[in-house]
């Protein structure tokens, strides 16, 4: 009877490939691909901003330290405002002004007006590349307040916490030591705000993250850079008053570069990178700073490290090998389950 008959062949049933697992593999491999993107946008904003100090340096040889830092954020801002414009966002500027004006004020003063006019101070007390390294210390801010703060808190994994700590530990090392002569007091001082400056970053990096995420980057580091630029102007006209007309064209050339290249390009890169990057690794990949830092310093300014600063290059590159390492493994794990 045909009711009775049974198939020469057991019947396999295929997984089909639906239209909805189609535009899900599409949309997880675009996530993915945005996500990788960023990382470059961070590195790239990084590999800029290892100049930072060192142009600082070579700028301020006629030109006091914070009559530099005002007149660059100023550069940056006004060239900022101009792709504001050309992009139709003025509106939006006005939106987040209004909605937002205490947290801008915050980012404003401690990315700013503290972090980059302590920074630049330093590197006229201690050597760029130590102030640089210093300076690279931000994540460990930016983890700490993350872990704190309760609308913000996220449990690093393991592999992170690795990462971080050695890369602190290899910028104390690539730092702070000096086996010539001891530490004088300029040395340590200028170490000492370098520090005072990382603190402050990383504040305005955790900060930022959050403001980026609704705005973008090009209108939080506008906002950021002029409201900061805003209160260094008073400040360095009591500190130092004004001596812009004390500055060579060569001087002028390392302004521009530091306000339209060091902070419009790179900090918007930045910010737009870590809106979608995981922001452990993001922010880790700052230790890349420090010996980046070191070759243009040895190359510019003929600032040599010790023996135990290329230690300390050493383990920074370790730490940044681990948190990308563990994080790419991590993601792997997730896939298969």
């Amino acid at each position: 009877m045909r009711g009775s008959l049974k198939s020469p062949c057991p019947i396999t049933v295929e997984k089909m490939n639906t239209p909805s697992s189609n535009n899900h593999n599409a949309d997880a491999l675009v996530s993915r691909g945005i996500k990788g993107f960023s990382y470059v946008e961070i590195a790239l904003a990084i590999i800029i901003w290892s100049t930072s100090e060192i142009a600082a340096k070579l700028a301020q040889s006629q030109v006091p330290p914070l009559n530099i830092a005002t007149t660059r954020f100023w550069v940056g801002s006004l060239s900022l405002f101009l792709l504001i414009v050309v992009s139709g966002n003025l509106k939006t500027l006005k939106k987040a002004l209004v909605n937002h004006w205490k947290e801008l004020l915050l980012l404003g003063i401690s990315g700013i007006t503290i972090s980059f006019g302590l920074i630049h101070i330093s590197v006229n007390l201690t050597d760029a590349f130590v102030a640089s390294s210093i300076l690279s210390t931000s994540p460990l801010f930016v983890l700490l307040i993350s872990i704190f703060t309760i609308t913000n808190g996220l449990k690093p994994q393991k592999y992170e916490w690795v990462g971080i700590a050695l890369g602190a530990i290899g910028v104390i090392l690539f730092g702070f030591p000096k086996t010539q002569g001891g530490f004088s007091t300029n040395y340590l001082l200028g170490n000492l705000l370098a520090l005072i400056a990382s603190i402050s970053f990383g504040f305005y990096t955790w900060l930022g993250i959050k403001i980026t995420k609704e705005y973008g980057g090009i209108l939080t580091t506008f906002i950021s850079v002029t409201i900061g630029s805003l209160f260094l102007i008073p400040i360095t006209l009591f500190l130092e008053g004004y001596q812009l007309s004390n500055a060579t064209p060569t001087d002028w050339i390392y302004i521009i570069w530091l306000g339209i290249i060091v902070v419009t390009l790179a900090y918007t890169l930045y910010f737009e990178g870590l809106k979608n990057a995981n922001r452990f690794i993001g922010t880790s990949l700052y230790f890349l700073k420090p010996p980046l830092a070191t070759i243009w310093a040895s190359i510019f300014l003929h600032e040599m490290p010790t023996p135990i600063e290329y230690v300390g290059v050493a383990i920074i590159s370790s730490s940044f090998l681990i948190m990308g390492l563990g994080y790419w493994l991590s993601t792997i794990k997730k896939r298969k389950y």
